[in-house]
């Protein structure tokens, strides 16, 4: 809602974005859980559907490789990578 609430949608609140389209992926299992690989997976999969921007809303406790290569195949593909602060991914 904050970012692609529409206009008159009855709730008194409209987005930043409204025209924007959202595109949901599910990187983790069903109880929140998944490693790094499931998340690169995820990436890779909203790149190659077309997304322009990922946000990632989540947290790591170390560096991988494996996000690194999803995140830097994102921004080859002039799509823009956005991470929750306090991730520890080093894209370069």
């Amino acid at each position: 809602g904050i970012v692609a609430a529409r206009t008159n949608n009855g709730r008194g609140v409209v987005g930043v974005a409204p025209s924007a389209r959202i595109m949901p992926v599910k990187g983790l299992d069903a109880s929140g859980a998944g490693d790094d690989a499931d998340i690169a997976a995820g990436i890779d999969w909203a790149v190659t559907n077309g997304a322009d921007v990922i946000n990632l809303s989540l947290g790591g406790a170390f560096d991988d490789p494996v996000l690194a290569v999803a995140g830097q195949n994102a921004i080859v593909h002039d799509v823009v990578v956005v991470a929750a602060a306090g991730n520890v991914v080093k894209i370069t």
